[in-house]
């Protein structure tokens, strides 16, 4: 998960004693945010081939409104002992990962022509 990930990332991958506990209140309170408001947001809906800017303008909006949201209720329920960096850190690597997931298959397709021959959008090549 990419609370964890952040704390990880923030203590330069060596958790300081004493902050197991707020990790663990973090993941779950990253749990029962994010997870309905990427629901709302429709980040399971959608034809990910045919993925464009509006769809990463809806991860954006999505990734911004669970990201504040997370940090109100990290900040209500673990307080001040809370790293302000993991914030920031947690925004920007769930950003990154919806969006790759999000657009995976248009990656792929993209990168990956289907047929010998033919680049993706049905280009012939010589």
């Amino acid at each position: 998960m990419q609370a964890e990930l952040a704390f990880l990332l923030r203590f330069d991958f060596s958790i300081p004693q004493g902050t197991g506990p707020i990790l663990r209140e973090a993941i779950w309170i990253a749990l029962l945010v994010k997870l309905p408001v990427f629901d709302v947001a429709g980040f399971h809906r959608g034809l990910r081939q045919f993925a464009s800017i509006p769809d990463l303008y809806r991860v954006l909006v999505g990734n911004l409104a669970a990201s504040v949201l997370f940090m109100i209720a990290s900040l209500t329920w673990i307080g001040p002992a809370m790293p302000r960096s993991v914030w920031m850190i947690d925004g920007l690597l769930c950003f990154v990962v919806t969006a790759l997931v999000q657009f995976s298959v248009r990656i792929r397709n993209e990168a990956l022509p289907r047929e010998a021959g033919f680049l993706p959008g049905g280009v012939e090549v010589d």
